[in-house]
């Protein structure tokens, strides 16, 4: 059976997966990820693949194990009941239709689908059925998610070298979410370097209509006394980064973003010139090195430097509707 845990964790040390799709490298790449956390026992609980059963063989560290393999959802959850999270490879064709029904069963609480190209309508249709039943997706076009020294979907955080470095094998205090799956890397490791280390990551996903939302997981995070630090990291387009920053600490009334770029996407501006300005020159002088193929000279650096420290004391600034910039 499915241990229960609070509503604000998506998966812990016990958590088992359910992986639809033969995706052979992605299943070992969860299993190492298992072995490098000190985990008792692995997280992928049964494969499914359509087109045959029977078991797949893998590593868990030195040792070979067979995990089992269905052709359908239900056969594999009837027979797997400590099963709560599915991991959909399916392709954009099929994604569909294999979301849907493993929605059909209470044993999931979250389904991460991975592929790209999901048709819009079809995503909005998972979504409704997902929030009837309770079940937290994430996804389409994602790369997943993970809780350091617990779970990983799929092929999050790469290979094991780079979940090392980043300190992702023991959790840290701090959670994110992001949009981009890409960048969810980059997360991971800025914030292993600089602070005691991830708790939990999830990349929304890049289409228009992400399965959950950064709010969703902001307010999971803040009701997580394990949680320390909540990192948001949005992209251009969209007002979803906005409403995470309406989040307010309920303790003190502040808010938990004090930084975020408008959502008409006008400057922030508090001093003259506006940070456009050097970075803009910036820009230009770093192509003219590229092509040259010159390294960075002091000065470069200095005025990188100097216009990211000036991003990052920037507040957050109310600009008039006619798109002025407002005073100084």
């Amino acid at each position: 059976m499915v241990q229960k845990r609070p509503d604000y964790l998506l998966f812990d040390e016990n958590t088992k997966a359910l992986v639809f799709g033969y995706q052979q490298n992605a299943i070992q790449r969860m299993l190492d990820y298992d072995y490098v956390c000190q985990r008792k026992k692995p997280s992928v609980g049964a494969i499914v693949n359509p087109t045959r059963g029977g078991f797949h063989k893998c590593f868990w560290g030195t040792k070979e194990i067979n995990l089992p393999m269905y052709k359908t959802i239900k056969e594999a959850l009837d027979k797997h009941n400590d099963i709560d999270v599915m991991v959909n490879f399916a392709s954009m064709r099929s994604a569909f239709p294999t979301t849907m029904e493993a929605l059909d069963f209470k044993q999931l609480k979250t389904v991460a689908i991975i592929a790209e190209g999901v048709p819009e309508r079809r995503t909005k249709m998972i979504i409704a059925k997902a929030n009837d039943n309770g079940v937290t997706i994430i996804g389409p076009a994602t790369v997943g998610g993970l809780r350091a020294g617990c779970f990983k979907i799929g092929n999050t955080a790469g290979d094991l070298l780079n979940i090392i470095d980043a300190k992702l094998h023991r959790p840290g205090t701090v959670a994110y979410v992001s949009k981009s799956g890409g960048l969810s890397n980059e997360l991971n490791m800025m914030i292993g370097l600089n602070t005691d280390g991830v708790y939990e990551g999830v990349a929304l996903g890049g289409d228009r209509y992400p399965g959950s939302l950064f709010l969703e997981h902001m307010l999971r995070y803040e009701a997580n006394p394990d949680v320390k630090m909540i990192v948001l990291l949005g992209e251009v387009g969209g007002d979803g980064e906005i409403s995470g920053a309406c989040l307010k600490d309920p303790h003190h009334g502040y808010h938990l973003l004090p930084t975020l770029l408008h959502h008409h996407c006008h400057e922030l501006v508090r001093l003259r010139p506006p940070l456009s300005q050097p970075m803009a020159d910036l820009v230009g002088l770093s192509i003219q090195l590229l092509v040259g193929q010159r390294a960075i000279g002091g000065n470069h650096r200095r005025l990188a430097r100097s216009a990211f420290h000036l991003g990052g004391k920037q507040g957050v600034k109310q600009f008039p509707r006619d798109g002025g910039l407002g005073g100084p």
